[in-house]
């Protein structure tokens, strides 16, 4: 990106014009960098969408995804959000049944293994029976883990460039 470059006369009207434009500079930059985290974010919303309807098994993928960006002071933060009742099934492996060979890389840092949750009986090669809410008896293979989220902020990490040239690139 070029750099900006300034010459003024030595004035007090001409270096009152270069502050005004400095300080015209500075809030556009601002708000550019606040459209450039918020876009980032939105790079990840598609690829969410996707992964979770992608997701075989019998989780449930009713779903919201929504972004959050505060600014503060010198601080552009954007969350992006995903909830549902069975997001964590779809993220994380919840039986072998679909996922013998996918393995989530964050799953033991969060503790959410192939498995892990309830009684273990994910580790059941064909299918398990639990008891839901309704006391109603659920025959499960569990759920393929598609990872929405991970995948999300991969994608997200590998359009830095790309959204920072759409946002920042015309001067």
């Amino acid at each position: 990106m070029k750099g900006h470059r300034y010459r003024v006369e030595l004035s007090v009207d001409a270096i009152g014009n270069l502050i005004q434009e400095l300080e015209d500079y500075k809030r556009n930059l601002d708000d550019r960098i606040k459209l450039f985290v918020e876009r980032l974010a939105e790079v990840g919303i598609p690829v969410i969408e996707t992964k979770i309807m992608q997701a075989q098994g019998d989780s449930n993928k009713d779903h919201d995804t929504d972004i959050s960006v505060v600014s503060s002071g010198e601080t552009t933060t954007a969350t992006l959000i995903l909830s549902g009742t069975d997001i964590l099934f779809i993220e994380f492996p919840t039986g072998i049944y679909y996922n013998n060979t996918v393995h989530h890389p964050k799953a033991a840092e969060f503790g959410y293994g192939i498995g892990t949750y309830g009684r273990g009986q994910g580790l059941n090669p064909g299918y398990w029976w639990y008891k839901g809410e309704d006391e109603k008896y659920h025959f499960s293979r569990g759920t393929e883990c598609t990872m929405p989220m991970y995948s999300a902020s991969l994608e997200i990490i590998r359009q830095i460039e790309t959204v920072a040239k759409e946002v920042f690139g015309n001067g």
